[in-house]
Formats: C-alpha cells, sequence, structure tokens
C-alpha cells in the first residue's frame, strides 16, 4: 500500500510496512514518519518497533556528525539528540548555530546561549552567554567563566542558569535599594543578614564585568559566583570614581530549589 518497512540481507522483514517515511540512524534505532490526522509527524523507534521517541516532531536535520535536531510540529524550536537518537537536551531551542571546524553546536533560548561539545562521548557545557532581563531598565549580559576542570554537564545547564538569576536579582536589589527582591531568592534563615548589606549605598554602578560560575561540593552543594563590580560613590555631596570590589555569593540547593545563601565583598 505504499508503506515502508526494513528487511535484512536475508530478506526477514526487521521493521513492518507501515511507514510514510523511514531514515537509518544505526542498524537498531530509525527515525519514521507517519501520519497522525493526516499531519505528517516524525518519531524514533528501535529495531524491535518500541518507541523511543514519541512523534512529536515535524523533522530531524543531522548537524555534523555529532548532532541531530528535531524540530517540533508547531516549529517553535527543537530537542537536541546524539546522531544514534539518544537524546542531549529535552529543552526547547529556538536557534542554532555550528562550528565544523571544532565541532561545537551554539543553541539559544530564552535569552540564552549555550555552547556544547564532546569529549570522550560526553556533551559538555563549554560556555554560556546569559542574559538577565530586570524589572527595571537594566539589564546584565555576561559570558561566564568556567575553568576546564569544572566543565558541566549538560542536565546543570537549569541549576547555572538558576543560580545566575539569582545573583542578578540580588545586585538588582542592591543597586535599586530594594528588599523585596531578596525574599524570594533565599530563606527567612539567611534573610536577615542578606538585607541588612548596604554596599552600593549612594553609589552609581557603571558595570558588572568577569562574572563567573564554580561548581560547590560538601554540607550544601551548589554554586559560587563572583563578578567584579566597577562603580562610583555620589554621597554627601561628593563623587569618587572608579571604585572596584568583587562580589562573591554562594548559592545553594535547598530541597528542590535553590537559595542565596551569603555575599561577600573585597575591594580591589
Amino acid at each position: 500500500d505504499g508503506m515502508l518497512g526494513v528487511m535484512n540481507k536475508d530478506d526477514r522483514t526487521i521493521i513492518d510496512p507501515q511507514w510514510n517515511n523511514i531514515y537509518f540512524l544505526n542498524s537498531n534505532r530509525f527515525v519514521v514518519q507517519k501520519k497522525i490526522n493526516d499531519v505528517p509527524e516524525m518519531g524514533i523507534i528501535d529495531v524491535d518497533e518500541n518507541y523511543t521517541v514519541p512523534f512529536i516532531y515535524k523533522e530531524f536535520i543531522s548537524v555534523g556528525k555529532e548532532y541531530l535536531l528535531g524540530y517540533f510540529e508547531d516549529e517553535t524550536g527543537f530537542s537536541i539528540f546524539d546522531t544514534s537518537g539518544n537524546l542531549i537536551s529535552d529543552q526547547k531551542w529556538l536557534k542554532y548555530s555550528y562550528d565544523d571546524e571544532n565541532k561545537l553546536l551554539t543553541v539559544s533560548r530564552e535569552n540564552a546561549d549555550y555552547t556544547y561539545s564532546v569529549s570522550n562521548k560526553e556533551i559538555i557545557l563549554s560556555d554560556i552567554v546569559l542574559k538577565h532581563e530586570s524589572d527595571s531598565d537594566d539589564s546584565f549580559e555576561i559570558t561566564t567563566n568556567i575553568p576546564d576542570a569544572d566543565l558541566l554537564t549538560v542536565t546543570e545547564i537549569e541549576k547555572v542558569r538558576t543560580a545566575f538569576n539569582i545573583s542578578c536579582d540580588y545586585f538588582e536589589s542592591l543597586i535599586c535599594n530594594d528588599r523585596t527582591k531578596i525574599e524570594k531568592i533565599t530563606n527567612s534563615h539567611y534573610y536577615q543578614s542578606l538585607s541588612s548589606n548596604d554596599f552600593f549605598k549612594d553609589c552609581t554602578i557603571n558595570r558588572i564585568t568577569d562574572v563567573s560560575v564554580k561548581k560547590s561540593y560538601g554540607e550544601n552543594e551548589g554554586y559560587n559566583i563572583s563578578a567584579e563590580i566597577d562603580y562610583e560613590y555620589t554621597g554627601k555631596d561628593k563623587v569618587i570614581s572608579n571604585l572596584k570590589s568583587k562580589i562573591s555569593l554562594s548559592v545553594i540547593c535547598d530541597g528542590d530549589s535553590m537559595i542565596l545563601k551569603s555575599i561577600n565583598k573585597e575591594e580591589l
């Protein structure tokens, strides 16, 4: 009836002929297409015809020899797979670019760019560009600095991003002198010490630079975020320019959430 299946070299049927299209990933995985309510949709099955990826994609495309992108049927984004059909990231990414020479895939989603590379067949996060959208007219666009020894696996992306946004919310609370933001990013145990800081009272912050993220271990697993703050003092009819401090924040896991635990300021 015009449907496609797969036979092996001995003419034995491996995949029953019930698909509109079939694409080989390897001898055990196949991208297949069928019509659901007259709409062509694609998924991935194994050699036993078990569904390994649901039929929620409009198309799959190969990127280099390392990646497979599955575009959703509503055309609003894609998931990332390896070329064997294993899901790398189920986040909905909106755009990508690929550096063939260095085998790097950069994907973007919601004011964030992430760069992936392949190391020992593991997909690792080698660089992040994050942009924090604030409630005010200010925003922070920051490239994190992650040492090679502390490369983060793809599963930690959301934790890194959460820690980053918590840090930016705290920066903003200091800049705008708005302590209500602090209540949302910590708990009652740490709130008093965090809200009493007036590091930048009567100051104008010019830049937040050299932001770095490093994973922390121990009793409270989380992330240490540091940044250099360029600012000037503008209080009491006096202006002091070219001031610089290093701010270090500790963001920890608290149950299923992440919260700000502490902050330290060092004059530079």
